[in-house]
């Protein structure tokens, strides 16, 4: 069975939150009729509470790695084939994660020979060990089958990245994980729901009052505040308050979207999302 990129429906399908991802794609567009945009995405390890940006988990060992063993499923060959829909590892990160983390994700293939840099849509998958025996089951399913040849050699650096949307979590300015949207509801740890990326937005707004008194910062960019809330503040002289940025003030995500109309200090702004459409 397939299913639609994109999804036409009320507002209230907006607001559900599930506890099983369904067959529902992660990163599937959800279209409410006055035009505001959603992303089916699933929550991490901490429960999300409405209008507070999240971000994409960090990527762990598996997504970084310098090095691994891909090996043939059958140990009779020394490559996999254009078209192969499973690949085996014989050896990987440091630390195992559960079946189906990558799911929806990205297999992606650093090499030297041309002929084999790729990626490909990641299925499911078992549980990955970071050291497997001979003919374990330490496999990831390419649905659509790899575009190249991916042979079995030290210098082809392969990675597993998790969806975006996957395990997101409550923004902050820990490096690691880019801002991805708004949950408009409460999500309990784990669960599944309709993230908010384009349109107006209530947004929590950090202390950020402003000493030359320009009212409510309508046509401002906002952009994510220090203090691991999921705030949002925005750049410019005359700000109390600070945001995500480096020693030389630059912001370190770029603008969320615009303002519409400020709140008072850490109370919530309306905001027109500009981060998925």
């Amino acid at each position: 069975m397939s299913f639609p990129t994109t999804i036409y429906d009320s507002v209230a399908r907006a607001k559900e939150t599930q506890v099983a991802q369904g067959e529902t794609p992660l990163g599937t567009r959800l279209v409410v009729p006055d035009g505001r945009v959603f992303r089916f995405a699933q929550a991490g390890a901490t429960a999300l509470h409405p209008f507070k940006i999240v971000k994409s988990a960090a990527l762990g060992p598996w997504s970084t790695m310098s090095a691994c063993g891909v090996q043939d499923a059958v140990r009779r060959s020394t490559s996999y084939t254009a078209g192969a829909t499973q690949i085996h590892f014989s050896y990987g990160a440091t630390g195992s994660v559960n079946a189906n983390t990558f799911k929806d994700g990205w297999l992606l293939v650093n090499s030297t020979d041309t002929a084999e840099r790729q990626y490909a849509k990641l299925g499911s998958h078992g549980a990955l060990a970071s050291a497997t025996a001979l003919n374990s089951l330490n496999y990831v399913n390419i649905p659509d089958g790899l575009d190249l040849e991916l042979n079995t050699e030290t210098d082809n650096i392969v990675r597993l990245i998790p969806h975006e949307y996957k395990g997101v979590i409550i923004a902050s300015e820990t490096p690691g994980g880019g801002v991805v949207g708004v949950p408009i509801v409460s999500v309990p740890i784990s669960y599944y729901f309709w993230m908010q990326t384009w349109g107006p937005c209530p947004v929590l707004q950090d202390a950020c009052g402003r000493t030359d008194a320009i009212a409510n910062f309508q046509g401002f960019q906002a952009y994510l505040a220090t203090g691991g809330t999921g705030a949002i503040g925005l750049p410019s002289s005359g700000m109390t308050g600070s945001l995500d940025s480096d020693s030389q003030g630059n912001a370190l995500i770029g603008a969320i979207g615009v303002f519409m109309s400020g709140g008072p200090a850490t109370r919530y702004a309306l905001i027109n999302l500009r981060l998925a459409a």
